[in-house]
């Protein structure tokens, strides 16, 4: 039987204090993945339930990090599993951050900062070193990465974003996103 007490935690983070919790929501049952309902009504659940997670970010916040854990040797993007599998590193750990969501303002004056919702996707201490990808979606990423802030590589971050929320949302996993206020 599924868990009806998901919980989305909220923190604030203004630096250099550490986080502090700003809210802490019961998701509603009608915003959760029920297997006996029709797929259109958990479509329209995972819209919702996507809705009240973008909502925590606002004009206050610089961006907002989802963050889930990924703790398996299948792909952390579309959780294949298969012989091919590379291990995707990164130069400050394993984490990825994935765009989603609306695109910030257009008035924004440094596109090379962190602004509007992410998805970071991390690791385990089991799997700390790096997070598995296919054959695949390494070269999806890897033909998107020509041009970082052109629209079809936001496109394509995004689609892969949603998807690993989606397969997390069905799992019912409590959710923390954390808002970075404006300096």
């Amino acid at each position: 039987m599924q868990s009806m007490h998901v919980l989305l935690e909220h923190t604030e983070f203004r630096y250099p204090q550490s986080a502090t919790l700003v809210d802490a929501i019961h998701i509603p049952s009608h915003q959760l993945y029920h297997q006996k309902h029709s797929d259109s009504e958990n479509e329209n659940a995972f819209k919702s339930f996507l809705a009240a997670v973008e909502a925590l970010h606002g004009d206050r916040y610089s961006h907002t990090i989802v963050g889930l854990a990924h703790d398996t040797k299948k792909c952390f993007i579309c959780d294949k599993a298969e012989d091919g599998i590379h291990m995707s590193y990164h130069r400050k750990g394993s984490n990825q951050l994935l765009r989603f969501g609306p695109p910030p303002r257009e008035n924004i004056a440094d596109i090379f900062a962190h602004h509007g919702l992410y998805l970071e996707v991390y690791t385990t201490n089991q799997y700390s070193d790096a997070l598995p990808i296919c054959s695949d979606c390494k070269a999806i990423r890897s033909a998107d990465c020509q041009d970082y802030f052109g629209p079809a590589v936001r496109i394509a971050e995004c689609a892969m974003a949603e998807s690993i929320i989606y397969r997390q949302w069905k799992k019912a996993h409590d959710w923390h996103c954390c808002s970075t206020l404006n300096p």
